[in-house]
């Protein structure tokens, strides 16, 4: 293993049983402290009854997302299934613990009756063509989450024996990934969404953009792979390619709408809020609001996501071209008042925060990526 930084990189190579293994026997520390942290927010805790023990509700969270996840997997997703029974068998942790760190995703963005905080709020910008100062697409996100999962996040190098090679950021015990670019310059960047229709247990979003990188060269490939297949969870995918097509994919479990640049544009963004007419049907309602913890209770859930995209909008509009430098001034943004918070396009919270940057540049296979807020960015390059 070594470092970027604070950030582990792990090399797989092989079958998705021998990459899962060797993602486990090198992260099993990782591992362990993710699940161990993970499992202590109160978002997680958010349905245990006061009287029970945490290791009770532990031990029958693992069972549940066992029971929930393995047999879908094995049905829809079965080399994402026998990757997990890779990482379980290489980390010498249960497979129920496995199972819980990847239904975690979907479990914190649960929305029922009450809507307790997930660690959304992350922003993401594609370009290319006219708009692009070098002509080249780019792709440039904020990863904004809970900042106790920083340490367990990792680079993971992928060269499986059948499909393209990756380069994945990911967190230690997923199975699938967040952002990631492939050998063909395929880049996809993950933003969490609000929405109702979560669909039924299945391959999670991120384990979706992993056989995305595997299998497809293009943003057109990727958009069909991933709208057409069966998935738990919600989610606003940004795609580029090398060839200088970009789209923000917006997905529920059910529903997928794909977006791209208006003619003569060249440019599109997201937060967290589906723009399509079609996804907002399934979006959390305009108006609801956060229940818990008490430093939220009554704000808007949309309230950061809005002002995010209006902000950018008014950003990416003072540039006729746009750069790496542009696009990093656009996401290092504190507001017009130059005060960073919770709402503004670096995200600077304390249950959120930008907690890693990165720029994609899939023409040259080519990626950087700078851990913590993007206002004091630093990046490293990366390639395959």
């Amino acid at each position: 293993m070594s470092h970027l930084l604070t950030l582990p990189t792990v090399v797989c190579h092989g079958t998705q049983k021998q990459m899962g293994f060797q993602q486990g026997e090198v992260c099993r520390d990782h591992i362990i402290a993710a699940v161990d942290t993970c499992t202590r927010l109160e978002q997680f805790r958010v349905d245990m009854p006061s009287w029970m023990p945490r290791s009770l509700f532990l031990m029958i969270g693992k069972m549940k997302s066992r029971l929930l996840l393995e047999g879908p997997l094995g049905k829809d997703h079965p080399e994402m299934r026998a990757r997990l029974r890779g990482i379980a068998r290489g980390s010498r942790v249960s497979s129920g613990t496995i199972y819980l760190a990847n239904a975690i995703e979907a479990i914190l963005s649960a929305v029922g009756k009450r809507v307790a905080v997930p660690p959304m709020a992350c922003s993401a910008i594609a370009v290319r063509g006219d708009r692009s100062a070098s002509k080249e697409p780019i792709l440039a996100r904020n990863f904004d989450y809970l900042s106790a999962v920083q340490p367990y996040m990792i680079l993971r190098r992928m060269n499986p024996s059948s499909g393209f090679r990756a380069l994945e950021f990911t967190v230690a015990p997923l199975v699938g990934c967040i952002d990631g670019m492939n050998e063909k310059g395929l880049s996809i960047a993950y933003d969490y969404a609000y929405t109702t229709d979560y669909g039924r247990p299945s391959g999670t979003v991120g384990m979706l953009i992993s056989s995305a990188l595997e299998q497809c060269a293009t943003v057109a490939e990727a958009v069909k792979f991933i709208g057409n297949a069966k998935r738990w969870g919600g989610a606003l995918l940004m795609l580029a390619d090398a060839q200088g097509d970009i789209a923000s994919l917006e997905l529920s479990g059910n529903h997928h709408q794909v977006r791209r640049p208006a003619p003569g544009n060249d440019v599109v963004f997201h937060t967290n809020r589906f723009m399509t007419p079609a996804m907002r049907k399934v979006e959390v309602d305009d108006a609801a609001v956060f229940t818990r913890p008490a430093d939220v209770r009554g704000l808007r859930v949309h309230d950061s996501a809005d002002k995010r995209y209006a902000r950018l909008d008014q950003l990416i509009a003072t540039y006729d071209k746009l750069d790496a430098d542009s696009l990093l001034a656009c996401m290092s943004d504190h507001g017009a008042d130059e005060t960073p918070r919770d709402n503004t396009v670096c995200v600077h919270g304390t249950l959120r925060t930008t907690v890693a940057a990165m720029q994609y540049f899939p023409a040259q296979g080519r990626m950087r990526i700078s851990l913590g807020k993007t206002c004091q960015a630093k990046f490293v390059d990366l390639e395959l």
